[in-house]
């Protein structure tokens, strides 16, 4: 992986950029809370188990991809995976059909 330091945004943020990113999507991880809207996490480095909510930095890296990336093609491909996620969750599909492979081949403007 690339070391290099991300390039910060300027005082403020005022574009709005995306800084904290979840590197798994957050509501992916929020399929595992527990009644307390916590996660179970073991911490292999520290050898220690923990719970923490799903927003949790340690969830997130920072900028791991680029804004436009985040909210256009990312966010499009994120969204129609946890829609088909929730059918499987939900059981009303058990198998995958054509449309379910074809997710992954955004077709919109980057």
């Amino acid at each position: 992986m690339n070391n290099k330091k991300r390039e910060k945004t300027q005082k403020g943020n005022p574009h709005n950029l995306t800084v904290k990113q979840h590197c798994f999507p957050k509501k992916s991880i929020e399929r595992f809370v527990s009644v307390e809207k916590k996660v179970d996490l073991y911490i292999k480095t520290a050898n220690k188990k923990t719970r923490l909510k799903s927003d949790n930095s340690i969830f997130c890296a920072d900028r791991f991809w680029s804004h436009g990336a985040e909210h256009t093609y990312m966010k499009t491909i994120e969204d129609q995976y946890q829609k088909l996620a929730d059918r499987l969750v939900e059981a009303s599909q058990k198998t995958l059909n054509n449309e379910d492979h074809n997710i992954k081949n955004y077709q919109g403007e980057i």
